[in-house]
Parts: structure tokens; C-alpha cells; sequence
């Protein structure tokens, strides 16, 4: 995946509705990304712990400050699961995928262009502290 394409927003309408169909197959995907021993055992880690951070009533930003509460969790959560499809390559994401492979490479193009939209700053900041 190129940046210039992880800068750019879903192609088409297609495209995003592709993305939107492949929920279900995405959900699947990273559970079994999660359970799967080939995957570097620290990018499953961090997806799983940023899952439990989302769903933790703790939170280092409060959710009752508007907007910002809420964006800490999905930051998480972006750059999680971008870090796992990302560690897992794209043999084991073929293999792992159960839906037709336009929807994946929708899914794909989407969580691209999401974890893009975190600032750089914080993207490398997540990036150092999840590799020590």
C-alpha cells in the first residue's frame, strides 16, 4: 500500500460500499490474524490489546470530553489493526479472507486511508512504543 493511496479517500461510492459489505469478513479476518501463529505474537498483542482498551471504561483521554473522549479509542484501534493486516502480509491475508477478493482489497484501501488520517506524529509515536 502506497501513501499516496493510505492520503487519498475510497475511490467510489463502489468502493466504499465494497468496504461497508466486507465488515463481516473483516470481523473474521482479524480473528483468525489474531489466533494465527504466523503473525508476529507482538502485532497480535497490541491488536488485541487495543481492542480491550476500546471496550475498558478507562481511558487516558475521558469520554466526557467531546469529540477527543471518543477519537483516542478509535485512534488505537486504527493503528492496531493497520499494524496487524500490515505484519501479516498478503498471502496470509488472502488465505484468511473468507469474501470475494474485491472486498478485501476494499477493506484494505479503507483501513489504509484510516490509519492515514491519524497525524504522522502520533502514527510513529505508536509505532515506537508498541516495537520495544
Amino acid at each position: 500500500m502506497t501513501d499516496a493511496t493510505a492520503d487519498a479517500p475510497p475511490r467510489n461510492r463502489v468502493a466504499l460500499r465494497d468496504a461497508v459489505l466486507a465488515l463481516p469478513h473483516a470481523f473474521a479476518l482479524l480473528a483468525r490474524l489474531v489466533s494465527d501463529p504466523r503473525v508476529d505474537r507482538r502485532r497480535r498483542l497490541v491488536a488485541l490489546g487495543a481492542l480491550a482498551y476500546a471496550a475498558s471504561p478507562v481511558d487516558l483521554i475521558p469520554e466526557a470530553i467531546p469529540v477527543v473522549g471518543k477519537a483516542d479509542d478509535a485512534l488505537v484501534v486504527i493503528l492496531a489493526i493497520r499494524m496487524l493486516l500490515d505484519g501479516a502480509g498478503e498471502d496470509l491475508l488472502a488465505e484468511h479472507w473468507a469474501g470475494p477478493p474485491e472486498t478485501l482489497e476494499a477493506f484494505d484501501d479503507v483501513a489504509a486511508w484510516a490509519a492515514g488520517l491519524v497525524p504522522r506524529r502520533l502514527r510513529w509515536a505508536f509505532t515506537r512504543l508498541v516495537a520495544r
